[in-house]
């Protein structure tokens, strides 16, 4: 596979989103990824460029873009895999919850494609966006996680069309549940998502849940050249969870 020049994954310091830079790393591509925090500005991997920004500032993002424009001269693609998985009735969302959510989820990854458009358009670029089957499948207690994911589906496919005729793509893959840490930070305690892994995993036809390294490939395959025909595709990597309904 054909590796991709410069590379931004926003959500690169954990889970799906550090998974997908080391993979694009190890095949020779420069990657960076954006935090916000000092902990998460701490290299998990040093082959990985890490700056400092935060999705909900668009100052903040445009500063992070600039930087790499400078010392890499170019964007080949940028992933979205930053994310906020609130879990709870409807009932006692909060405002704050509520912003929170479509702020990270929605809002951020459209400004990161609308502050990176120029130079995507340059290259002839690729955008993945990281969405989810709970879109198409909700469960009790994901209202807001749901609907902010069904979003991005919308996104890929308009911004597909719109920007098609400038030479960049624009794909979401949608996993079912995957191990990350991502339940757990959004208020979910560590014994009710091991709980929670063992009995949905199940339930789907592999009868497992997802790990990172499952989703690689197609995210690789994604973002490389010989998915040059390919955009405004919504992609499920979920163990058979959409076909079985599950």
């Amino acid at each position: 596979m054909t590796a991709l020049t410069t590379t931004l994954v926003l959500g690169g310091s954990a889970g799906i989103g550090l998974g997908i830079a080391r993979a694009l790393s190890t095949r020779g591509g420069r990657v960076y990824t954006m935090a916000r925090s000092r902990r998460e500005l701490k290299p998990v991997d040093e082959s990985i460029r890490y700056l400092e920004g935060d999705l909900t500032d668009a100052t903040s993002v445009r500063a992070v873009l600039q930087t790499i424009r400078h010392e890499a001269g170019r964007l080949d693609a940028l992933v979205c895999a930053a994310g906020c998985a609130p879990a709870g009735p409807f009932e006692s969302v909060t405002d704050e919850l509520l912003d929170q959510t479509f702020q990270v989820n929605v809002v951020g990854p459209a400004r990161a494609i609308r502050e990176a458009l120029a130079s995507l358009r340059q290259t002839r670029g690729a955008v993945l966006l990281i969405g989810s089957t709970l879109a198409d499948h909700p469960r009790p207690g994901t209202a807001l996680y749901s609907a902010s994911k069904g979003a991005l589906d919308s996104l890929t496919k308009a911004l597909a069309v719109e920007l098609g005729p400038s030479g960049v793509r624009v794909n979401c893959l949608r996993p079912s549940m995957v191990r990350t840490e991502l339940m757990v930070r959004g208020g979910m305690s560590p014994e009710h998502y091991s709980d929670l892994l063992d009995r949905r995993g199940q339930a789907y036809p592999l009868r497992r849940v997802g790990e990172v390294s499952d989703l690689i490939g197609m995210a690789l395959l994604l973002l490389s050249p010989e998915s040059a025909w390919t955009t405004g595709s919504v992609i499920d990597v979920d163990g058979g969870h959409s076909a079985a309904g599950s």
